[in-house]
């Protein structure tokens, strides 16, 4: 019943913005093997120093090994962390409007 609002945020890199953020990546580690929704991913931890005014951060993927699909990321930094969930399947999800 409401109006949707605008925000300043910024737009969705897309994984071009993705690779520029990543750019230097370093310190890579195998981590655990963990099931999620029952596939077996492998844990990948690693660090991406300070560039381009963005702070430095550790990170840490869960990777299908079959897929090679990124299922989740991890990400700390300077006082921001951040947990993501990625769903690959190609079924349409419902898109529901807030209530507010």
């Amino acid at each position: 019943g409401g109006e949707w609002m605008a925000t300043d945020d910024s737009n969705p890199l897309g994984p071009q913005g993705w690779v520029q953020d990543l750019d230097g990546a370093t310190n890579f580690q195998l981590g655990n093997i963990e099931t999620i929704d029952g596939v077996q991913a492998q844990i990948v931890h690693y660090f991406v120093p300070a560039h381009d005014g963005l702070a430095p951060a550790f990170y840490t993927w869960w990777i299908d090994p079959v897929t090679g699909h990124v299922m989740r990321e991890a990400m700390v930094s300077n006082q921001h962390y951040m947990v993501q969930y990625f769903d690959w399947t190609t079924a349409p999800h419902p898109i529901a409007t807030p209530d507010v």
